[in-house]
């Protein structure tokens, strides 16, 4: 009983999760689930409160032969709203309504109105509008309705399902699942959770002789058989409850068991061919039920006067189970004595869970041993994971959320802790607590803080040792973070002083980088008194750890794990408890390590063998103990144990149990002989795979004629396992059979996974052969099984070989849909994971075939007889190696040391003990499982980070490592199946927290020299040929950390010669042979035969295999190859492109490599780290002219029909900066001087329009020279560098700084002074000097990985305006800057995912991509703009010169930026003066590492003066975390303003410092100029005194730059709610006087955002846009509407950002100025001037029609300056004319006159040019979204898709469009942009919750500030409307 007890303990695993009265998770589709958690987690989906329930008559007809139902329902329903309501609103679904009434009590009048009623798409809602107001002062109203509906097979709602009766007859069933919204498909109802109401049911059934009574939640109270043929029955009155509870069944079912008890009923129902198999059910079922209401004290059958417990079992269901209340359905549980251990146990725990929401445990069913892997272990594995979550997560709070919170942490590792809380309590005082909290809670709902509160309340002395310790500290410590610590333990076995200490655990890196510390309560124990029964914890983070019995994980030392597995050894290990050896019995986790090494050796026959050696000798004592045979009196563990041991022994090829296998099932095959139930599993399966068709063929007549489910699922896993191809095709043609509605299904819908499964995984022959009857029958990958066999299949391939042939076939099969070959490559790619992670380990996994397993290093401590003495540690001690103390920066470790006395030690063990004795070391290898991890990932960090390393200490860096890799296997997988476990019952495979593999290169090889041959360029066909020729220096366990030259590059220090690979990158390259020279006697190197090399595609890798291992030195290889010119710009890499001249089609081919398309070209390198010289020669046609490099041209040889053009070898640069360009373009050189050459490049009949961007970049690159003392022009490394820049008319970004030949758009190059306006101008110097800027940051010194790419892009986004504006200030760039890059980087620094500067989860291609971003580029050129303010201009030019000098031709680090500043302020005296505390490197480190920017509080005291200063990260939204930076201040005061220096004051380098001011009114301005990175928020009366400041005639002396810094500050705190709004607007008010183009860039974006939130709600919108039309009257009237000859740069920008928005808001001035200009144009043909086109154009279209459009697409045809084109194609878009809109959409789709860089931003332009268009643009995205994401070459694909529907997000600001259903019907269509359209509309609907909850405040303060007195005086009822309907 005691067991029993401890076991129950765990009841509130779930209630605590859930609550008692919380609905479950279930097996569900992704779609269903989004689509119903859409509807439960926005207001808008929810139902409202305004009526409630009482109580629902449902009466049912179900027609089992049409498979439809007729149904009554009739609903008592309360007003509960305060306000009248004329509308009843409950859900309904896939139900057609014949008839509605609304009546009020003893009347007959129907007071509803209308004449048909619909269910709403989308919201599921019935909407029932009444003609006269209901009130609450009316008891209640009764709402009658009719309906029919659909008996569907969904297996949700009220379906149907079909069974074989006794007499083999075909029955037909109908059964309801509810859970989670469902019952709304059966009647209209409240379906909601929180709506509880009674329910009378009534089911209309069928009256015969074959028909049995109705099965409800409550007994049957009536029956009534007026109607002929039928009978009606009506039930008991439920207790209050929850629709999803409610559950019904019509069937023949009968009772199959029934309990004894009167007063307690219980039955079991079934169909009527099992019979007396319900006996078991009804007695674990009664055993559970009346121990829960014992240990619970809540009697059940008292929860009504009919309660009942009716339980049965459902053929087709897509749950585990399911708790509706009084009738709990199940769609495994019936068990008798033919099926197995496994099953009962399934029952068991299914049973209980439904009973109690928890498991049941008898002693000899092993339970609690079992949790420890069930649970336990596998919580630990899912909370090791970055995206592991915390228990209470109060970012909850969507579907995405609320679905990802249904997973492993929350069962198993809820579980988990409340056993440690079990443990830490006691039995008694724990079940205490958990009384009181069932009681306090009972029929409500709860939070974590009530059980924590009734837990403390009744703990009694239980805490009293843990000084200051309460379960609610504890409790939270484990709840509220993600998760989970590993202690750390050191002990000195000389005194016995032990040392633990806590990190968070990661099992990636070891340690996590978080900082997370838990209450821990810790137990242990020793050798000298080993005791493991006493579970009550000692200490609380003070103590050694040794028993695994809590959810932490421990790492000891090296001499403890040496110890420990000696005692594992020995004849004495089962002193060490079970638990402890293996976490569970030591088999079931060594099953899980060996499988797991099994798949990755399996490719590898030789190392295959020696591990099943160690297996198979492992196995002689646990067979020899258990036997083959099952006896009549078997320990059911035993029972279980063999069944999983005999199971895997006969996978892995044991011959003694494959023969036993095949002799069973020979005699149950010919003689009928009986096989146990435990046994089945592997007899089956082994006579299968020994077996022949008819083998097989017996065996599927028996599944077919089984009547049992346990024992037909059985049977499907062990179908697969046949090694006879005929006979498995059979088996794959039943998975994917489509049988009609009269067809019987061979295999349940809910089995087809298992299925999959078997055909796949069942034999490892099998593999190929389902991927080449997929090849031969490609229909069935038409199918989702089909599919899922292939992905399967696919993620199972053993060899490169096998590999290549599926690319292959993939590459062919063009009839494939893209799901399947998407499923195709992630399976492939999951095989290459797996054979990668064996090459990496192959030496190691040899070295412990060869010695068994480590000892080395380390000598036993003495025995007591001979005991030394010893110098006992102190608690200053530290570890004196990493092993001992597994750390990385930034991590927090708790340690205490706890003094325990030296016990004896043990002898030495002997290695000659009984049989397996020896080998059980291999078992404690699991015991040590994640744990050794760490010493894996702490020896590569020593090897990464250490300078030099000498060998010895590189060999113990690395002694747990081969035993590691046996215990690594534990941490992927786990004992028992995930669908085994009972908290999966209901959830499947909804949680995986598994990382993708690393993409990078391994760095012991480097190329030096590459030269690259393009040759038969053809650019018709797009293809061409290639060879390269590099030379590589292998240097292999070489650790080189600076690369600053080419004699520092290449250290040497070769430790092993082992190199057996050699890996680069390739992508979609064919290669045909590769050679390797070794340089150093001119060899040929063997290579490996057969596979010389092989490719992966996924990871987009070439991999040259060798015969020998390499030795390290130089060598050369060959390689010849054929490759494709990308017909898609957007694909990047070597593509092709084209124009049209004199009405001809030319094509051209160019480059675009960055970040890792080099790889497309030609195989290479491709990371920035491994630079080497290029040498390109390209073979080109004579029709074209001379080709462009990076370099000039060196020689030219005349081929006949072609040209070969050799290039000069390029300077020392990475592979993404080469590039090279084939075309008849034609240059315009503007120097003469050959040492300083200059070219633009283009398209011929352009080069007039060359002449402005080779005046522009000329001066920035002498400038740039000037600078940074680095000529341009000699970086050449011994050849003179050109200068070319390239104009293209398609290229897939803005521009590319490749080494000597940069690449634009024409757009960004090209300038005509008649076409281009001053915006796209600017763009043409800003962006030449961001390329130039990249000549020294990124190609001179380039970043050594792509987390730190702002080493590249920072810089260059400086230069980007500064270089610019030194070249040309009268453009105004330095200013520009603040309101561009500044703001901008405030902006999306304000996202709670802001990713640093330094982001280190750059490690794969997405996460490279996404890492090119405002943070790489606005915000880290923001971040240097404050140090040189900070710095000063000399210091921080001087810091420049530097970090380039020292690090020329090499890689760049954030270490050695640092040092270079640290270097240049060393050598200036008046900063050190200045900031003498100032740690440079550490203020820059602060900006580079932290997420975010922070918020400046300055809150001042007028009557001292003082200013305390406080930051904080600033968030729009979200929890904020603890941040800190190191602050550059600067600031003026009121009484003193100067604006002119930027020189901070202070560095606030603290959370929170004073400084001194002035007393009295004198208002503080902070961040002059806006100098630094950081926002700034005052307290009110501060905000007071600038508002009233701003508002006088003094404005103009606060400084342009920090008016808009104000204005855009205040805009983003009224957004978060940082500001009181009313105060914010008062502040903002001075806009009305404002002129300057700096303060209002920093104000319009931010005004519009708030006005579009304001849409749903025409009238407050309506308002918003009046005030601000008035805010702008006075800027307009200033700016007038036609430039003046004077204009200055920032005047004319004002204009048109002023008039376009303006206009967009409806300013009748705007518009009729605008609308006089485009008349114009159009009658007379005067041009509209350049600057003024945009609102001009749009205006005239907005307010034309189809003529006006054609006038301007017209103009678009016929223009050759793309600017003034991509102007038009905006402007086009604002049409009203839904023809012409139509016209718009199909052009930008399929006209090649609209680039493909456009394409998708005329998609964009059509939303934001005319409001009224976007439900138009919607349906055109609905009717074309396939041919987008399938016509990848004309439009883009899925990602040009994604972007399209991303565009809507903003658009979407009304309830009807939100609710458009298209995108969640389209699901399979949109493919990878359905997560996308989600994410869209959960942002909308974000948008429209912001407008709601802050309309009220903003609405107020306009309508005081000009709207007129009529809306004034009817806001409140505006806004009352509103937010009514807001909350629907």
């Amino acid at each position: 009983m005691e067991s029993a007890n401890r076991w129950f303990s765990l009841i509130l695993g779930v209630i605590v999760l859930q609550s008692v009265l919380a609905f479950g998770p279930i097996d569900v589709t992704d779609a269903e689930w989004i689509e119903y958690m859409n509807l439960m987690s926005n207001s808008n989906y929810r139902l409202g409160t305004e009526t409630e329930p009482i109580n629902y008559k449902v009466k049912l007809t179900p027609n089992l032969v049409s498979f439809t139902f007729e149904g009554e329902v009739i609903i008592q329903v309360r007003v509960t709203s305060q306000n009248p309501v004329n509308e009843i609103i409950l859900h309904c679904n896939s139900l057609t309504i014949s008839s509605v009434s609304v009546t009020l009590p003893s009347q007959t009048q129907n007071l509803a109105t209308g004449n048909t009623f619909q269910c709403e798409d989308g919201t599921d809602f019935l909407r029932i509008p009444t003609s006269i107001q209901l009130t609450s002062n009316i008891e209640y109203v009764v709402v009658t309705m009719s309906f029919t509906g659909v008996l569907t097979n969904t297996m949700r709602g009220f379906y149907r399902s079909w069974y074989y009766d006794s007499t083999m007859q075909k029955r037909w069933m109908a059964t309801t699942q509810f859970q989670p919204g469902h019952a709304r498909q059966a009647f209209p109802c409240y379906d909601e959770p929180r709506f509880k109401a009674t329910f009378d049911i009534t089911l209309v059934r069928d009256n015969n002789a074959q028909s049995k009574p109705s099965i409800s939640n409550m007994p049957i109270k009536d029956t009534d058989s007026t109607v002929t043929g039928k009978i009606a029955e009506t039930f008991y009155t439920t207790p209050k409850m929850s629709t999803y509870l409610l559950a019904f069944i019509v069937s023949d079912y009968i009772p199959v068991a029934v309990g004894t008890t009167p007063q307690r009923p219980f039955t079991i129902y079934a169909r009527d061919n099992i019979k007396d198999t319900g006996k078991y059910s009804l007695e674990v079922g009664e055993k559970l039920l009346n121990l829960m209401e014992e240990y619970t004290a809540f009697p059940y059958y008292g929860m009504d006067d009919h309660m009942e417990m009716k339980q049965a079992a459902i053929p087709d269901f897509s749950a585990g189970a399911m708790e509706n209340w009084g009738l709990l359905t199940y769609s495994l549980f019936i068990f008798d004595n033919i099926v197995g251990a496994l099953c009962e146990a399934h029952q068991k725990s299914s049973s209980s869970q439904k009973v109690t929401y928890m498991f049941y445990a008898e002693p000899e069913m092993g339970f609690p041993t079992r949790f420890i892997v069930e649970q336990l272990q596998v919580s630990l594995l899912s909370d090791s994971f970055a995206s592991a979550h915390p228990l209470t997560n109060p970012d909850v709070s969507d579907k995405d959320s609320v679905r990802a919170h249904f997973s492993t942490i929350t069962y198993a590792k809820g579980a988990s802790i409340l056993r440690m809380t079990q443990h830490l309590l006691g039995e008694e005082t724990y079940q205490k607590g958990l009384q009181a909290y069932l009681k306090d809670r009972k029929y409500n709902t709860a939070e974590p803080e009530d059980l924590f509160r009734n837990l403390d309340a009744n703990a009694g002395n239980s805490l009293a040792s843990y000084e200051g310790m309460t379960i609610s500290r504890y409790f939270k410590s484990w709840s509220e973070k993600a998760g989970h610590p590993l202690l750390t333990v050191n002990i000195d076995h000389a005194s016995g002083r032990m040392t633990v200490g806590q990190h968070q655990f990661d099992i990636n890196n070891g340690v996590s980088s978080n900082n997370g510390l838990w209450d821990i309560p810790l137990t242990w124990t020793r050798a000298g008194a080993p005791d493991f029964n006493n579970l009550k914890p000692s200490e609380f983070l003070s103590g050694p750890l040794k028993i695994i019995d809590r959810f932490y994980r421990v790492n000891y030392d090296q001499a403890t794990w040496t110890l420990i597995t000696q005692a594992l050894r020995s004849n004495n290990r089962a002193v060490i408890h079970e638990y402890n050896r293996a976490q569970y019995a030591p088999w079931i986790a060594a099953i899980t390590g060996y499988n797991f090494a099994l798949r990755r050796l399996a490719h590898d026959n030789i190392a295959l063998q020696s591990l099943k050696d160690i297996i198979f000798a492992s196995s002689t004592a646990v067979v020899q103990r258990l036997g083959f045979i099952e006896g009549t009196n078997g320990n059911f563990m035993d029972d279980l144990l063999r069944m999983h041991v005999m199971t895997f022994l006969c996978n892995a090829g044991h011959e003694q149990c494959s023969n036993v296998a095949t002799q069973r099932f020979q005699a149950w095959r010919q003689n009928g002989d009986r096989i146990p139930p435990n046994m089945r599993p592997w007899v089956y399966c082994g006579g299968l795979r020994n077996g022949n068709e008819a083998d097989f063929d017996f065996f599927w007549r028996r599944y077919l004629d089984e009547n049992l489910s346990n024992e037909k699922v059985v049977m499907l896993g062990a179908a697969g396992c046949t090694g006879n191809t005929v006979a498995l095709h059979k088996f794959l043609d039943v998975i994917v059979s489509t049988p009609s509605i009269n067809e019987d299904e061979d295999i349940r819908p809910q089995d087809y996974s298992a299925a999959i499964s078997s055909a796949v995984t069942s034999n490892e022959a099998n593999t190929m052969k389902v991927i080449e009857w997929l090849m031969n029958h490609p229909q069935h990958l038409d199918t989702a099984n089909g599919i899922s066999l292939l992905s399967t299949a696919t993620s199972r391939l053993l060899t490169q070989s096998d590999i290549l042939r599926v690319e292959t076939w993939l590459n062919t099969a063009t009839q494939l849909k893209a799901e399947a070959i998407q499923a195709a490559r992630a399976g492939i790619a999951t095989s290459t994971a797996n054979i990668q992670w064996y090459q990496r380990r192959q030496h190691e996994f040899k070295a412990y075939f060869d010695t068994g397993y480590f000892e080395e290093g380390f000598e036993v401590p003495p025995s007591s007889s001979t005991t030394t003495e010893a110098t006992p540690s102190t608690p200053e001690d530290t570890p004196s190696t990493p092993e001992d103390t597994p750390s990385t920066p930034g991590d927090t470790t708790s340690d205490a040391t706890i003094t325990d006395e030296p016990g004896p030690s043990s002898t030495e063990p002997t290695t000659t003990a009984e049989p397996g004795s020896a080998n059980i070391a291999s078992l404690s290898f699991f015991t040590l499982i994640i744990t050794v991890i760490i010493n894996m990932g702490q020896s590569h960090i020593v090897i990464d980070t250490l300078p030099e390393t000498d060998e010895e200490d590189e060999i113990s860096g690395t002694k747990m490592l081969v035993p590691a890799l046996f215990c690594v296997l534990l941490g992927f997988a786990v004992a028992i199946p995930p669908e085994d476990f009972r908290s999966n019952l209901e959830f499947f495979d909804y949680s995986s927290n598994v990382a993708e593999p690393a993409y990078r290169l391994v760095n012991n090889v480097y190329p030096t020299d590459v030269k690259v041959n393009l040759d038969n360029i053809n650019l018709e066909e797009a293809r061409f040929t290639g060879s390269v020729e590099m030379i590589v220096i292998s240097i292999t366990k070489t650790i080189t950390k600076q690369l600053a030259s080419r004699s520092k590059m290449f250290k040497t220090n070769v430790r092993e010669n082992d190199l057996h690979q050699i890996s680069m990158h390739q992508n979609n390259l064919i290669i045909t042979r590769i050679s390797v020279v070794n340089n150093t006697n001119g060899e040929n190197v063997q290579m490996r035969s057969p596979s010389p090399f092989t490719q992966d595609s996924y990871y987009e890798l070439l991999h040259l295999h060798f015969a020998l291992p390499l030795v390290a030195g130089s060598y050369t290889i060959n390689i010849d190859y054929t490759g494709t010119i990308n017909r898609n710009p957007l694909d990047r890499g070597f593509y092709r492109g084209y124009y049209y001249y004199e009405n001809t089609l030319r094509y051209y081919a160019t480059t675009q490599f960055q970040p890792y398309h080099a790889r497309k070209a030609f195989p290479c390198f491709d990371e920035p780290q491994f630079k080497s010289r290029y040498t390109i020669s390209i073979t080109r046609p004579r029709t074209l002219g001379p080709s462009y490099s990076n370099m000039a041209i060196s020689s030219t040889e005349d081929l006949g029909n072609s040209i070969r053009e050799t290039f000069y070898p390029t300077p020392i640069i990475s592979a993404y900066l080469v590039a090279f360009h084939v075309s008849d373009f034609v240059p315009t050189t503007v120097t003469t001087t050959n040492r300083r050459p200059f070219s633009i490049i283009s398209r011929q009949g352009v080069t007039e329009q060359h002449s402005y961007a080779a005046e522009i970049g000329v001066e920035i690159t002498n400038q740039l020279d000037d600078y940074l003392g680095i000529e341009y022009h000699e970086m050449g490394q011994g050849q003179i560098m050109k200068n070319d820049h390239i104009a293209l008319p398609d290229f897939p970004s803005g521009a590319m700084e490749n080494w000597g030949m940069v690449n634009y758009r024409e757009a960004y190059l090209l300038y005509d002074p008649a076409n281009t306006n001053l915006i796209n101008k600017i763009f043409i110097a800003t962006i030449m000097a961001h390329e130039l800027g990249h000549k020294w940051f990124g190609n001179l010194v380039t970043c050594f990985w792509w987390s730190n790419l702002w080493l590249n892009e920072s810089f260059a986004s400086y230069f980007e305006y500064f270089a610019a504006h030194w070249a040309d200030p009268h453009l105004e760039l330095a200013d520009q800057f603040v309101v561009d890059y500044v703001h901008s980087a405030l902006n999306a620094d304000a996202s709670p995912s802001a990713t640093p500067m330094n982001w280190t989860n750059v490690e794969d291609n997405p996460t490279i991509t996404a890492h090119f971003s405002t943070t790489s580029y606005a915000k880290g050129a923001s971040v240097l703009r404050m140090l040189e303010h900070l710095v000063g201009a000399r210091n921080f030019r001087n810091a420049l010169r530097h970090y380039l000098k020292d690090n020329a031709y090499g890689i760049g680090t954030p270490v050695l930026m640092y040092r270079a500043f640290e270097k240049a302020i060393a050598e200036d005296y008046a900063f050190q003066r200045d900031f003498p505390e100032a740690d440079i490197g550490a203020v820059f480190d602060s900006w580079v590492q932290n997420r975010g920017s922070p918020v400046v509080m300055v809150n001042r005291t007028a009557s001292t003066g003082g200013i305390v200063v406080t930051q904080r990260r600033y968030q729009l939204s979200g929890t904020i975390p603890d941040q800190m930076w190191q602050i550059p201040l600067s600031w003026t005061e009121q009484r003193h303003l100067d604006f002119s220096s930027t020189k901070p004051k202070a560095i606030l380098s603290t959370p929170s410092a004073p400084y001194p001011s002035e007393a009295g009114d004198n208002f503080v301005i902070f961040n002059i100029q806006q100098s630094g990175l950081y926002r700034v928020n005052y307290d009110d009366d501060n905000w007071k005194a600038i508002a009233s400041y701003l508002n006088s005639n003094n404005r103009e002396r606060i400084h342009k730059l920090n008016r808009a810094q104000i204005v855009n500050d205040v805009l983003h705190f009224i957004r978060s709610e940082d500001i009181d709004k009313t105060l914010g607007f008062e502040v903002l008010d001075f806009l009305r006087s404002e002129t300057d183009y700096y303060v209002w860039n920093g104000a319009l974006t931010q005004l519009e955002w708030i006005r579009r939130r304001f849409e749903h709600s025409p009238r407050a919108h309506a308002a918003f846009t009046s005030y601000l039309c008035g805010l702008m009257n006075n800027v307009i009237n200033h700016l007038g509407y036609d430039e003046r000859p004077n204009d200055s740069t920032s005047t004319i920008l004002n204009r048109i950002q002023i008039l376009n928005f303006a206009c967009n808001i409806g300013h009748s001035g705007c518009i009729s100025n605008s609308l006089e200009k485009w008349n114009n144009f159009k009658e007379n043909n005067v041009a509209v001037p350049v600057n003024l086109r945009r609102h001009v154009y749009c205006t005239g279209l907005r307010e034309g029609d189809r003529s006006d459009y054609d006038l301007l697409f017209n103009t678009y045809n016929s223009s050759q300056n793309t600017a003034d084109m991509v102007v038009m194609l905006r402007a086009l878009a604002c049409t009203k004319d839904q023809e012409a809109l139509t016209h718009y959409l199909q052009q930008s789709m399929h006209s090649d006159l609209i680039r493909i860089h456009d394409r998708t931003n005329a998609f964009s332009f059509a939303l934001q040019g005319n409001l009224e268009n976007v439900q138009f643009v919607i349906r055109f995205l609905q009717s074309n979204y396939i041919t987008i994401r399938n016509t990848m070459e004309i439009y883009g694909g899925e990602a040009r898709l994604n972007i399209c529907i991303n565009a809507v997000a903003a658009f979407l600001n009304t309830f009807e469009a939100i609710t458009e259903r298209w995108m969640y019907d389209s699901q399979i269509g949109l493919g990878g942009s359905f997560n996308v359209a989600v994410g869209v509309v959960n942002s909308a609907m974000a948008n429209l919750e912001w407008g709601a909850n802050t309309s009220l405040e903003i609405f107020n303060f306009v309508s005081t500030r000009g709207a007129s007195s009529a809306i004034f005086a009817s806001s409140f009822l505006i806004l009352a409307a509103m937010l009514i309907q807001l909350l629907r």
